[in-house]
């Protein structure tokens, strides 16, 4: 076990300096050079100076000791990492640098302000962003993928019933559904219609968009969920084998990006949703 160092022992030079100083000062003023008030002005200046140092001291010493803890981790995994690649050859080696490569590329988003999240990492860090949300926090939600995930997917209804109890918490949901306006006249109205209906009996209020009305901007068809507060995106994409299935998302916090997010769902909201006698006859 490593024994704390005590203050002087630490700062040393400091010590020994404001000693010497103040020690002088105490002559000084034994002997009538300078007055009592001088006195004590020179050795609060003199506490003051020692204990700025000291600090100075500890911050860069602090920071050198994190970066070397840093550098030694750095070599530690990578030379990790060359001995297990050594060991391998054939298809093991074309795997292992497959899952390199991936991993570096999920890496470099990260300076960007990004990552990307396998399906499971995708809903837990969802979830557990909207546990921390309290009273008077905002969520802004577009919903544009196939709504059968709603009830197909049980990953999204865990989702589902967090957003009943953040709401019960104070917190504002507003989601906006982008749905194909061929939905409400085939097999899947009764769905829409249950999905839509879940919203506004948990007090989540839903606005809806015609898939059609958007199709002439591609950025308008995301799927995400933004915290205002926070000022992070979640954003996801499908499973192509199976369209009621999450295959991965991203976490964003890129600054632009989320303000490219706001500015879509107000584009939605304010120009694009049926209005209120058409979104009745659709709940109907």
């Amino acid at each position: 076990m490593i024994k704390p160092k005590s203050l002087v022992g630490e700062h040393w030079a400091e010590s020994a300096l404001a000693f010497v100083l103040i020690v002088g000062t105490s002559v000084a003023w034994a002997n009538q050079r300078i007055t009592a008030d001088a006195a004590v002005v020179i050795d609060v200046i003199t506490a003051t100076l020692a204990i700025y140092v000291a600090i100075l001291k500890a911050y860069f010493a602090g920071t050198v000791d994190e970066l070397a803890s840093h550098q030694e981790n750095r070599d530690s995994r990578t030379g990790e990492i060359s001995a297990i690649l050594q060991e391998l050859n054939g298809p093991s080696f074309d795997y292992a640098t497959q899952i390199i490569d991936s991993a570096l590329k999920d890496i470099r988003s990260i300076p960007k302000g990004e990552l990307r999240l396998q399906a499971s990492d995708y809903y837990r860090e969802l979830s557990s962003t909207l546990r921390r949300l309290r009273k008077g926090c905002h969520v802004s939600a577009v919903s544009s993928l196939v709504i059968d995930r709603w009830e197909k997917d049980p990953r999204q209804k865990n989702y589902f019933h967090e957003n009943e109890a953040a709401v019960k918490r104070g917190v504002s949901i507003h989601r906006v559904f982008i749905i194909g306006a061929s939905q409400i006249n085939n097999e899947h109205a009764p769905l829409v219609k249950q999905v839509l209906m879940q919203h506004i009996n948990a007090k989540i209020p839903v606005s809806v968009v015609w898939r059609e009305s958007i199709m002439h901007d591609p950025e308008l068809y995301d799927d995400f969920v933004m915290f205002n507060e926070e000022k992070l995106v979640f954003t996801d994409e499908l499973e192509k084998m199976d369209p009621t299935r999450v295959l991965a998302g991203y976490k964003i916090w890129n600054s632009g990006k989320v303000q490219n997010y706001r500015d879509v769902f107000k584009s939605l909201t304010e120009t694009y949703c049926i209005d209120k006698s058409s979104f009745d006859a659709l709940i109907r």
